[in-house]
């Protein structure tokens, strides 16, 4: 639900969601990226920030690239670009 809040542009809900998955699953590194991306759109560079170093413990291997590659099978790909563009704004590197 998250990931659909963002696409919709609706992103105190995306990070309502995203909170939500993270209080059952903390090492979820897509929760992670969703409250990343979520708070890097609604300005909150901080917030987002933290949340990238904290995919960044949690899954060191995540990179804009491996994040492509587990979408592969989404049928507009632009629903990928989306948060990768949130973690762009949160801080995250390429690599």
């Amino acid at each position: 639900m998250a990931h659909i809040r963002i696409l919709q542009g609706r992103f105190e809900e995306a990070l309502d969601w995203a909170s939500q998955s993270h209080s059952v699953s903390p090492s979820n590194a897509i929760t992670h990226s969703m409250l990343a991306a979520a708070n890097a759109f609604l300005g909150r560079r901080a917030e987002a920030a933290r949340w990238v170093d904290a995919l960044r413990k949690i899954s060191p291997e995540t990179t804009f690239a491996s994040i492509r590659r587990g979408c592969q099978m989404m049928r507009d790909q632009r629903q990928v670009e989306v948060v990768i563009e949130g973690l762009r704004l949160a801080g995250m590197s390429e690599d």
